[in-house]
């Protein structure tokens, strides 16, 4: 596990390095992940990495603030600590339609641009 985390937090990094179109510190990165998956062990958590899609929509958006994270973090909360099951109460055919809107994007992102 330990290596296929090493190994994805390496192409995360790079992948948002090439996107963003500057160079990042590649060591500065992983001793973050590193430190952030000791701290998760060590408080019987799960092993993780960057989040690549929220990454790039962040830098593409032009928010340069740590309220995206911290939204996410109340709205990720929010999700797991409510007694709601979001998908009976939510229309299926808006998680669908999102679904495929992003599949949609991503593929005329690869293809045209």
């Amino acid at each position: 596990m330990i290596f296929v985390v090493s190994f994805g937090s390496c192409l995360d990094v790079a992948a948002i390095a090439l996107d963003m179109g500057e160079i990042l510190d590649v060591n500065s990165e992983l001793c973050t992940v590193g430190i952030c998956n000791v701290m998760s062990g060590l408080s019987c958590g799960f092993t993780g990495s960057y989040i690549f899609s929220q990454t790039n929509f962040t830098y593409r958006t032009g928010s340069r603030s740590r309220l995206v994270g911290i939204l996410c973090i109340f709205a990720f909360l929010g999700i797991v600590l409510s007694t709601v099951n979001l998908l009976s109460v939510g229309p299926l055919f808006f998680f669908g339609s999102t679904l495929i809107f992003i599949g949609y994007d991503l593929l005329c992102e690869w293809l045209i641009e």
